[in-house]
């Protein structure tokens, strides 16, 4: 009986410090990192154990946190009892928190819909969260962002410590969404391959990283003009993912005009409008040979110049560049010669250009005299002419916006 006592004495708090001790370590290793490891056991991890498999993952920071001018006792306050107010909204969307960072934590999910429905009740909950906190003139408020990827998780470090990382593409990617929702101030960023097919109040943002598209996820009660301006915002995006920003500039106008408070909308405007200043004066400064070496632009200025004289001067610079100036056989250049003789040069010429009687008249006697080879830069002097023709329309011609549009895309492709 006595010894029966004396164990029950010795395991009963043996076992109550056992389970105090397991307790603490799941608050810092999570049981559902563990399962992803495939380790039932804390002693069972060992240095380079690792698991990859499809996973959302959720980054939640306090934006500006380090730009509060408090104390750093004050900061971490605020951070804490953050954490404690917005937390649990993991848990409750069956996910668990990966790590905690100094602005707040990232966290794993296996389900769309409960990741993107966390990451709204965390920022809604942080609206009311910071109220308390008297941090003057500074609202304090977390924003989201929530992508899927394949998650590689590994141990890094060695004998003495050791810790469970996110590897790879995943951790990239959320670190370019938070980057980019704090430019664009947006509160809930989501990549496509983290959204629900059923999601409501999304808007997409665009094809903005290589992950693909990204949308920002908004509260009805809290944005409540957005739903009327969707379609015109898919439009303006769609327009910015083709370069064309004179296209977007239109929406995006018509989009402030709805909801003057639109932060997005204020950015994008101010991209476009750098990009169109940068275009036009590029524009100004391009040369013919821009024109006429780019396969897009030369056809945009033939369409221009359908039923301009200026069209048959395009098509003989054609003949000429493309054709004639790379004839190696001298039958070859004397018989092409002779049909530009005929069609552009002789007075009632199927599509006689104008140049100057002087060269007109020798052309004709050269290209009429059966002895006469034409060498290769024989037609140099009318090359030069109908460059001259095309260049006075080409000034006309830079103030299309088809021109714009087309002239941006190639110089937003190049830088």
């Amino acid at each position: 009986m006595l010894e029966i006592f004396m164990a029950k004495s010795i395991t009963g708090p043996w076992e109550r410090l056992n389970r105090k001790f397991n307790e603490t370590i799941k608050k810092f290793i999570p049981s559902g990192l563990l399962k992803m490891l495939k380790t039932k056991q804390l002693i069972e991890l060992e240095l380079g154990k690792n698991a990859n498999q499809p996973m959302i993952v959720l980054r939640a920071k306090i934006k500006d946190f380090d730009k509060l001018t408090v104390e750093p006792q004050k900061a971490l306050d605020i951070l804490n009892n953050m954490l404690l107010d917005v937390c649990p909204f993991v848990r409750n969307n069956y996910g668990f928190i990966d790590r905690y960072t100094s602005d707040g934590f990232s966290a794993l999910f296996t389900n769309k819909d409960q990741a993107m429905r966390a990451a709204m009740e965390i920022h809604n909950r942080s609206l009311t969260t910071h109220q308390r906190f008297g941090v003057k003139n500074k609202g304090v408020s977390m924003c989201c962002a929530v992508h899927g990827d394949d998650v590689f998780v590994g141990t890094i470090g060695e004998d003495q410590r050791m810790d469970c990382v996110i590897f790879g593409r995943a951790s990239g990617v959320i670190n370019r969404m938070m980057n980019l929702a704090s430019r664009l101030g947006v509160d809930v960023i989501i990549s496509s391959t983290a959204l629900p097919p059923t999601a409501s109040y999304v808007r997409r943002l665009g094809n903005l990283l290589s992950c693909g598209s990204v949308f920002e996820a908004y509260d009805i009660d809290t944005h409540p003009a957005w739903p009327a301006t969707v379609e015109k915002f898919q439009e303006a995006t769609e327009e910015l993912d083709n370069k064309n920003y004179y296209g977007a500039r239109r929406y995006l106008n018509a989009i402030q005009d709805m909801d003057p408070n639109d932060p997005v909308t204020k950015s994008y405007i101010d991209v476009t409008e750098r990009y169109i200043t940068k275009c036009e004066a590029e524009l100004e400064k391009a040369s013919l040979n821009v024109f006429l070496h780019d396969a897009h632009l030369l056809q945009l200025l033939e369409n221009y110049c359908i039923n301009d004289r200026c069209a048959e001067d395009i098509y003989l610079w054609k003949k000429i560049s493309k054709e004639y100036n790379h004839l190696e056989n001298p039958i070859d250049r004397k018989k092409l010669a002779r049909e530009i003789s005929k069609d552009f040069v002789e007075k009632d010429g199927k599509f006689s250009v104008q140049i100057s009687e002087s060269l007109r008249r020798f052309i004709l006697k050269r290209t009429n005299d059966s002895e006469f080879i034409p060498p290769r830069d024989f037609f140099k002097e009318l090359h030069q002419e109908v460059r001259l023709n095309i260049n006075a329309t080409i000034n006309q011609f830079k103030r299309t916006e088809e021109c714009k549009v087309v002239f941006m895309a190639r110089i937003t492709k190049e830088t």
